[in-house]
């Protein structure tokens, strides 16, 4: 009798409220959800449920996660864009304590698991730096490099509660939160028919009711410095292009040596042959820094949403322009054929690099005989070679004598 009344204290008095560190939650709770290839993050919210990020999973539902070295079935029981809820088959698990994010303050540690594609799982801490607003939501911003596909994973507050997912980052130390209760308050919440209905705290309320109705302000990515900005073209005779970066002045800054490019030709096993390797010559690269006023348009952008200390410890440093390149047909279209894609990858004298920069159709490219907006930047920039240069004159002078002809 004695065990009995302690038992009803426990689950009246009580609610048997679990009590937890944050690394013990995390660590408890986080789970991969897996298509056999790459993961994303989730987080187990009761014995049976993982709520998470299930853009991997199939129409069918059907798909698996990751706790601690196993692998659960699952199915796919509910979808909100790529959040979702995952039911599991045939397991008996537990599930994290839900929290409220909005007593969270700028400073607090906050706790997560974290692994790119289920290797190297380790606890890690990111400290919250302030609320952003990003399309109508607002979001926790915290100063954390999340390994590649970590979306969805669960994060844990001081108490050891779950108090959010991550979403998306937008570059070092920049990566934000969805609050738990868009997921798991309202009527038309994933985890309603799980966890029951929830009414968020007033101060959720009120910072979620206030992002509503900025619906169009969007966080635009910063320039960072680790990892520069590519946009490509193409003329009649190049691949042409620029790499929007912040680099160090003229004497040690990257921009002043020659870029190193690779252009690789992938067959449909996946199988790699390199097609051009090598050094861009100093005609066919030029550093131009942005114009003053629209660099302090920028800033004034970037200080609006990230603060004026951004811009002193991540901006200010450094040069802020394009380098622009042209790589010429001649040093790899002999070599493209129509059964393979492409990869450019353009690499920094310090080793920073652009990433692998895809192409489907380079064969339709190398035999392009159109006018584009590649031939017109060649001209805009200086960089065209002689042939280019006659060949658009040619050309201009043709379609203007068929415009007189029709008249």
């Amino acid at each position: 009798m004695h065990r009995y009344l302690k038992l009803v204290f426990c689950l009246v008095i009580v609610s048997c409220t679990k009590t937890q560190t944050p690394e013990e939650a995390a660590k408890a709770y986080a789970v991969q959800i897996t298509n056999g290839f790459t993961g994303r993050g989730g987080v187990l919210i009761t014995d049976e449920h993982v709520i998470g990020d299930v853009s991997l999973v199939p129409s069918t539902g059907e798909t698996q996660f990751i706790h601690a070295g196993k692998a659960v079935n699952a199915g796919l029981q509910k979808r909100d864009g790529n959040f979702g809820v995952l039911i599991a088959r045939n397991a008996k698990l537990d599930g994290a304590a839900i929290g409220n994010s909005s007593t969270l303050k700028p400073g607090d540690i906050l706790t997560l698991q974290s692994g790119e594609d289920g290797t190297t799982v380790a606890l890690k801490t990111a400290k919250f730096t302030a609320w952003r607003i990003h399309k109508g939501r607002a979001y926790m911003e915290i100063d954390f490099i999340p390994p590649k596909n970590d979306e969805g994973t669960g994060v844990f507050g001081p108490d050891g509660r779950l108090v959010g997912l991550l979403a998306f980052t937008l570059g070092d130390n920049l990566t934000y939160v969805l609050p738990i209760e868009y997921l798991t308050t309202g009527p038309q919440a994933l985890t309603t028919k799980i966890l029951g209905a929830k009414e968020p705290s007033a101060q959720f309320i009120k910072m979620r009711d206030e992002a509503a109705t900025k619906k169009n302000q969007e966080l635009l990515p910063p320039p960072n410095y680790k990892r520069p900005r590519v946009e490509q073209f193409y003329s009649r005779k190049a691949l042409i292009g620029r790499i929007i970066m912040l680099d160090k002045p003229a004497a040690e800054g990257s921009h002043t040596k020659p870029i190193k490019y690779q252009i690789e030709a992938i067959d449909q096993l996946r199988a790699r042959r390199t097609i051009a390797k090598g050094s861009l010559a100093a005609k066919s690269q030029q550093w131009v820094l942005i114009p003053e006023d629209k660099k302090q348009e920028l800033l004034k952008n970037v200080e609006s949403q990230f603060g004026a200390d951004y811009i002193n410890t991540q901006i200010s440093p450094y040069e802020w322009g394009e380098l622009r390149y042209r790589i010429p047909f001649s040093l790899f279209c002999s070599k493209v054929t129509e059964d393979e894609v492409h990869a450019l990858t353009l690499t920094l004298a310090d080793e920073r690099n652009s990433g692998e920069i895809p192409f489907a159709d380079l064969v339709n490219i190398c035999g392009a005989i159109e006018e584009s907006e590649g031939d017109k930047l060649e001209q805009e920039w200086n960089m065209a070679s002689k042939s280019t240069a006659a060949a658009n004159k040619k050309e201009k002078k043709k379609k203007k004598g068929k415009k007189k002809r029709r008249r």
